[in-house]
């Protein structure tokens, strides 16, 4: 048996499991695990994240609304959210990118 001390989830290999009843041991197995949600690391982290949780919001609201004023479509404001992971450098690039559509 393996035990994952991370999130506390016990795996068998395949190996170890008896041919004759692997199908229900498995079930077993995967039946007996908790929900992500009611794991004790799960709600720590939810609590650490919730003190940064606002201004994360703020931001994200801020420039959201930045990138859709400027003239961005909502395909292209969700591409630059998903690709670009520094919101000073998705502030800094929507002017160059205005630029760019208005002279095309």
């Amino acid at each position: 048996m393996l035990e994952n001390s991370c999130v506390g989830l016990k795996l068998k290999w395949a190996s170890d499991l008896n041919p004759s009843d692997q199908p229900a041991q498995l079930r077993q197995t995967v039946a007996a695990q908790e929900p992500v949600w009611r794991q004790p690391e799960f709600l720590q982290g939810a609590k650490d994240m919730s003190h940064v949780a606002p201004g994360i919001a703020a931001w994200g609201l801020m420039t959201g609304v930045a990138m859709m004023k400027s003239g961005l479509s909502l395909v292209e404001s969700l591409a630059m959210a998903l690709l670009v992971f520094a919101g000073s450098s998705q502030l800094a690039a929507m002017p160059l990118i205005v630029a760019v559509h208005r002279l095309g």
